[in-house]
């Protein structure tokens, strides 16, 4: 088997690199399973012909088309994991070479659909010309492949209505299990108590939501607000009360673990919210909006408490302290669903229906 996937560098904790990591691990768990990785450098720019004249995506070069093809001929590959839904123009190539080669892609976004909303939001013309590439590559993807794999039935329902999608299965996303030791730090900045938030401001649903929450939300409820990510320097600069911008950081366990709770006040994107899974293995309750949660939608009351709009966070926050699940219950289901070991178990069943 061969896994195709992105070799993030290590204190890049986003949820797509998250979930790559985890996705490896959950592999090396079914020790009968032999397979090889192929890692794709998502750090190298594209060059002037490929980025603008070739439809070919995620830093993909005719190299690593020529590389794979040849892994495949030297081990006799029977089965591939490609973990991204704009490998399009891989799996033809795979599927042109070899017919009878099971190829799974895992969508863990829309990404044609993102790219569109991004472009009604910026108005940049490269965002509208980046979502056609990913359109094709999607379909290309989809067309080539033997099961896609999504992590929402939204996501799953909106690749059926675009690409005619075959073979479609829902997987969760999966977070690793946390039992890293707490560490000393110096917490001297941060007023207690406080929320936490975790997530990349150059992602433009976090941005716009965390600056909703601050206006609307934080200066109405006592706590204050620690937010965890790059890409905040232009709310940095507002100096607004109550909220500590940390960037990257590299040990979340003691943040997660002298937080009240966490909150995701997310109205738009696509996929699932890693973040919501990541919070579950720390054990905290998350105040969600309905985008927050997409995925996790039958555990309401379990792991998160929905918000859906500003007199519902004002509310219910004002009232945290009831509402608050345990601890020791949220990890439980953390461990059955959102687990690396759970992760391997779905794959396993996966792998063999192929």
């Amino acid at each position: 088997m061969l896994l195709i996937t992105h070799k993030w560098k290590k204190d890049h904790f986003g949820g797509r690199q998250q979930y790559s990591r985890c996705l490896i691990e959950s592999l090396k768990m079914n020790n009968y399973i032999d397979f090889e990785i192929y890692n794709i450098n998502p750090y190298i720019k594209q060059n002037f012909s490929d980025k603008f004249f070739s439809l070919k995506t995620d830093y993909l070069s005719n190299i690593d088309i020529s590389n794979i093809i040849k892994i495949i001929k030297k081990n006799k590959t029977k089965i591939i994991i490609i973990d991204c839904s704009t490998m399009g123009s891989v799996c033809k190539k795979i599927k042109s070479f070899n017919k009878d080669i099971k190829i799974m892609i895992i969508h863990q976004h829309i990404e044609f659909s993102f790219f569109v909303k991004l472009f009604h939001n910026s108005k940049n013309i490269k965002n509208l010309f980046i979502a056609f590439k990913m359109y094709i590559n999607e379909y290309l993807s989809t067309k080539y492949s033997d099961k896609q794999i999504f992590f929402t039935k939204r996501d799953l329902n909106s690749a059926i209505a675009l690409y005619k999608s075959k073979n479609p299965e829902v997987l969760p996303v999966a977070q690793p299990v946390i039992n890293s030791p707490e560490k000393k730090n110096n917490l001297t900045r941060i007023q207690k108590p406080y929320i936490l938030f975790v997530g990349g401001g150059r992602l433009l649903p976090n941005s716009i939501g965390i600056l909703w929450f601050i206006k609307k939300v934080l200066l109405k409820i006592d706590l204050s607000l620690v937010v965890i990510g790059t890409g905040y320097e232009e709310l940095v600069k507002k100096k607004f009360k109550k909220v500590i911008f940390l960037g990257r950081v590299n040990d979340l366990s003691h943040l997660y673990k002298n937080s009240e709770f966490v909150v995701a006040p997310i109205f738009s994107g696509s996929g699932m919210k890693t973040k919501v899974a990541e919070s579950a293995g720390y054990g905290k309750t998350v105040f969600a909006t309905n985008e927050a949660i997409i995925g996790y939608e039958k555990f309401e009351g379990k792991i998160f408490i929905k918000c859906q709009n500003e007199s519902e966070f004002i509310d219910n926050i004002k009232n945290y302290k009831k509402l608050i699940i345990e601890k020791e219950k949220i990890l439980k289901i953390f461990k059955k669903n959102y687990s690396i070991n759970a992760m391997s178990l779905n794959f396993n069943k996966l792998i063999k229906s192929v």
